[in-house]
């Protein structure tokens, strides 16, 4: 089947598209805004811009483990992608480990190690997935839009070179699109805001949208790939 847009692509582009809206009225003059209160009105609209994509990268992923965990008959560990299994078993082990060396329980650590405890399950090809599995992990503490976090984030879901393969699709440097974008977010956020036209909004907003048109479509080849379209986290599927 083709591609089409996730739910969570869907709700980035409708608020971006309300921010433009905004602020476009801000900036007709014959609505009589005041500059202070238009500035502020662009500021703003990059800065939600922002939080829209972190937004969007946790509920593409959410949407798509609810599709993974919901599906008939079930799923298995093996249609999840190897470097989502590892980094499960990663995190879970480092949790292990982490209340030995608190609590120097030895015989705790060694019941968790047991080769047949729930934290072995992600690795067992023909384990059946269920409710327990979570990837909100793949996300924590990287969903924010810097370059840094997206390259362990999107390596983590077994995506190795993030920024080329978005610039393949959107035909255009991904990676340079991402860090011109978060200037001028770090600028309003912690230092003297720039002074924003119109357009500068628009182009800032519309950089947004172009990296989000290209991360769905990776993450749709990537995701069905592994765990079948009707897993895609899409109305229409």
């Amino acid at each position: 089947m083709p591609y089409q847009k996730s739910d969570a692509r869907n709700e980035f582009e409708d608020r971006i598209a309300a921010l433009i809206k905004t602020a476009r009225i801000a900036s007709k003059k014959k609505n009589n805004i005041p500059s202070a209160v238009r500035d502020l009105t662009y500021h703003a609209a990059v800065f939600e811009a922002s939080a829209c994509l972190e937004e969007y990268i946790k509920s593409v992923i959410d949407d798509f483990a609810f599709r993974v965990k919901a599906h008939n008959p079930p799923l298995k560990a093996k249609d999840l992608p190897s470097a989502v299994r590892s980094f499960i078993f990663l995190k879970s082990s480092i949790s292990m480990y982490e209340r030995y060396l608190y609590a120097g329980d030895e015989r705790k650590l060694l019941r968790e190690l047991d080769v047949n405890s729930s934290v072995f399950e992600i690795t067992k090809d023909d384990n059946i997935l269920t409710n327990k599995v979570t990837l909100s992990c793949i996300y924590n503490e990287k969903k924010y839009p810097s370059t840094k976090n997206w390259r362990r984030l999107f390596s983590r879901l077994g995506v190795n070179d993030v920024f080329g393969s978005v610039s393949s699709i959107i035909k255009r440097d991904a990676e340079a699109t991402l860090t011109s974008f978060n200037d001028v977010r770090t600028a309003i956020a912690h230092q003297i805001p720039p002074s924003l036209a119109l357009s500068d909004v628009i182009r800032n907003l519309s950089n947004a949208l172009l990296l989000v048109k290209g991360i769905d479509r990776l993450l749709y080849r990537h995701f069905t790939a592994h765990a079948g379209q009707c897993c895609w986290p899409a109305t229409a599927n």
